[in-house]
């Protein structure tokens, strides 16, 4: 029945008889088509394996030399964690410092003002003009730089003030 179809439909029916009357060559064929569709792809699959293991060495090899890296900059942070806090150990100490300096300044010039207020001579000593080798180690732009010594110093009325101009 199924012949007798086909042969009713001009190219199917001669494609058909040729097929049925050399069946064993036409089975022969789809099986070479298929040993070779299967041989290329177990070649294919070969290629694809082959590249991924290359790639999983380079990958390998990348994560050794990441995992050096890393460890060195774990180190260099824990190294500027440690120098961070004793930055803040230090920071605290000054300024615990400078508040014991700011409240013992303000001690001393109170001293200072209420010394000077009840002694003529301390307030006559606070007026004078500070010698010019004293000068020069607290102002060294006063200093006279030709001396070989630099014991002159230049002394004009704007560099000599009393010690209570400076404060």
């Amino acid at each position: 029945m199924f012949k007798t179809l086909l042969s009713k439909i001009p190219f199917l029916g001669t494609a058909s008889s040729w097929v049925l009357g050399n069946l064993r060559t036409v089975i022969e064929y789809a099986l070479v088509a298929l040993l070779m569709a299967i041989g290329g792809t177990a070649l294919t699959l070969w290629f694809k394996t082959q590249a991924l293991e290359t790639k999983a060495e380079i990958l390998q090899s990348n994560l050794a030399s990441e995992q050096v890296i890393n460890s060195y900059q774990t180190q260099a942070i824990r190294e500027y964690q440690d120098l961070r806090e004793r930055d803040a150990k230090a920071m605290s100490t000054i300024t615990k410092s400078m508040e014991v300096i700011a409240s013992n300044k303000a001690t001393q010039k109170e001293k200072l003002v209420t010394l000077e207020k009840n002694n003529a001579l301390v307030r006559e000593t606070l007026n004078t003009p500070v010698p010019p080798s004293l000068n020069c180690l607290y102002n060294p732009t006063t200093c006279n730089k030709d001396s070989g010594e630099g014991r002159e110093r230049s002394t004009s009325p704007s560099t000599v003030q009393p010690v209570q101009g400076t404060r």
